[in-house]
C-alpha cells in the first residue's frame, strides 16, 4: 500500500501531512511518489508522520506498509548521477581532446 493511497482513505491532504512533519510541501510530495523520506531529522519525521496518521484512522497494518516500502536516499539514487559521470569520462565530450586534436 502506497503512501498515496493511505492519504486518500484517511482523507488527509499532502499540504496537511507537511504542515503536521514540518516540511516542505515539495519534501512531502517526494515523500508521497517516490517513498524517499528527507535526510535531516528523519526519524523525527516518521514519528509525527506515524503519529498524526493514527490520529486520523490508520490501521498498524497501513503504518507498518508504508514504513515497509520505504527507500534509502543516496547521491546514487539521483537521476542522471551516472550519466554525469559518464559524460566526464568520455573523451569525445572532453574539452581537453578536442584542443589537442587541433
Amino acid at each position: 500500500m502506497s503512501m498515496q493511497h493511505v492519504l486518500t482513505d484517511l482523507e488527509v491532504s499532502q499540504a496537511d501531512l507537511a504542515r503536521v512533519a514540518a516540511l516542505s510541501r515539495a519534501a512531502v510530495n517526494r515523500l508521497v511518489k517516490t517513498g524517499e523520506w528527507p535526510k535531516r531529522r528523519t526519524s523525527e519525521v516518521r514519528q509525527r508522520v506515524s503519529q498524526y496518521l493514527r490520529s486520523r484512522g490508520a490501521k498498524p497494518l497501513q503504518l507498518r506498509a508504508l514504513f515497509s516500502q520505504e527507500k534509502p536516499r543516496s547521491s546514487t539514487n539521483r537521476p542522471g548521477a551516472f550519466q554525469q559521470h559518464n559524460r566526464q569520462s568520455n573523451p569525445w565530450r572532453n574539452p581537453c581532446y578536442y584542443e589537442i586534436r587541433r
